[in-house]
C-alpha cells in the first residue's frame, strides 16, 4: 500500500490487507513498515490474522518522527519500547507475534494504523509480512522448499540422476552425458553413444528346418532381442536377395515360413534405439545352406 494516509485523531485509523494462499501451519510471522509521521507518540499498529491480533506499537517514539523499514521481530533483542525514532531495524513488538504461530495461513492479514492523538499527520509507505510455515512445499512434491533440489517445478521423489544436486525437473541433462534431454533417447542413463543410450551387443542365429527359416535373437536386455525385425537374405553373385522380414517373440525367437530353395542364406538385424532402455548393435547370423 503505497502513500496511504493516516488519518489524524481517528481511533478507528486505517487498515490494509496482505491475502495469503498457503493453507500451511505457521511457525513465525516477521512484519516490515515503512511509515512516514511527524509525531510516532501518536500512532497505534496493530496486526491482525483472522479473530487473532498483536499489537506491533502503540504510542512509541515520543515526539520522534518515522518508523524507516522498521522490522518487528519477536526474537530481536531490542523491544519497540526501548528503541527511539525512526526505529530504523528490528525490534520486539509490544505483542508476541508468536500469538499466530500453529495456525494455518490461509486467508486476510491486515494492518491498522491509528493516530490517536491531534496536531500531527502522516502516510503509509508500504508494509510487507514474512511468514515462515513448519512445511513449505510450493510445487507440491513433497520436498520443503529449503531441501527442494529442484524449487518451483514438481521433482517427485527429488530425483537427480547425475547426483549434480540440480534435480532432474530442472537439469536440462538429467543423466550428465554428452547429450541434452531434448536430443538424449536415454536421458536417464549415461552413455557416449550417438543416441545418448547404452550400447547393447546382439547375437543371432538362423537355420532352415521343417519349412521355415528359424533362429533366435540373443541380447542382455529384453528391449534388444524381443519383438525385433530380423531379415533374412539369400546370397547371390552382385546383390543379395532379400527373402522377407519377421519379429521375434517375446524370448528372441523367429521363424518365417517359406518353401524349400537351394542355395546360401543369412539372416541380420539392424540396429536400433529403445528410448530408455539401450542401443541395439546390428547383427547378423552365419551363412548357412539349403541343399
Amino acid at each position: 500500500s503505497l502513500g496511504m494516509a493516516i488519518p489524524d485523531n481517528d481511533p478507528n485509523g486505517v487498515s490494509t490487507a496482505i491475502q495469503s494462499s498457503y493453507a500451511e501451519t505457521i511457525t513465525d510471522v516477521d512484519v516490515m513498515v515503512d511509515i512516514d509521521h511527524t509525531y510516532d507518540g501518536d500512532l497505534s499498529l496493530i496486526l491482525g490474522f483472522g479473530a487473532v491480533s498483536s499489537s506491533l506499537s502503540y504510542r512509541h517514539g515520543y515526539d520522534g518522527d518515522n518508523y524507516w523499514f522498521t522490522t518487528f521481530d519477536s526474537s530481536a533483542p531490542t523491544s519497540i519500547a526501548d528503541g527511539s525514532a525512526p526505529f530504523t531495524g528490528s525490534f520486539a513488538p509490544d505483542s508476541s507475534l508468536n500469538t499466530f504461530n500453529g495456525y494455518q495461513g490461509h486467508g486476510t492479514w491486515y494492518l491498522n494504523i491509528a493516530d490517536v492523538f491531534p496536531g500531527d499527520t502522516g502516510k503509509l509507505n508500504f508494509w510487507q509480512i514474512s511468514i515462515t510455515y513448519a512445511h513449505c512445499d510450493d510445487d507440491g512434491d513433497g520436498a520443503d522448499d529449503p531441501s527442494d533440489n529442484c524449487l518451483g517445478l514438481a521433482n517427485a521423489g527429488q530425483r537427480d540422476t547425475d547426483g549434480d544436486g540440480k534435480g532432474d525437473a530442472c537439469d536440462g541433462n538429467d543423466d550428465g552425458d554428452h547429450l541434452g534431454d531434448r536430443a538424449d533417447k536415454c536421458d536417464r542413463l549415461a552413455s557416449p553413444s550417438p543416441s545418448g543410450c547404452p550400447v547393447v551387443s546382439r547375437s543371432l542365429s538362423a537355420g532352415y528346418r521343417d519349412g521355415a527359416f528359424r533362429g533366435r535373437l540373443f541380447a542382455g536386455v529384453r528391449g534388444c532381442y524381443a519383438h525385433q525385425y530380423v531379415v533374412v537374405w539369400k546370397v547371390r553373385t552382385g546383390r543379395d536377395a532379400r527373402i522377407g522380414a519377421v519379429a521375434t517373440k517375446n524370448d528372441g525367437r523367429w521363424r518365417l515360413w517359406h518353401s524349400r530353395r537351394h542355395g546360401k542364406y543369412y539372416a541380420t538385424v539392424h540396429q536400433v534405439v529403445v528410448p530408455e532402455v539401450a542401443q541395439c548393435s546390428s547383427t547378423r547370423s552365419d551363412r548357412f545352406r539349403i541343399r
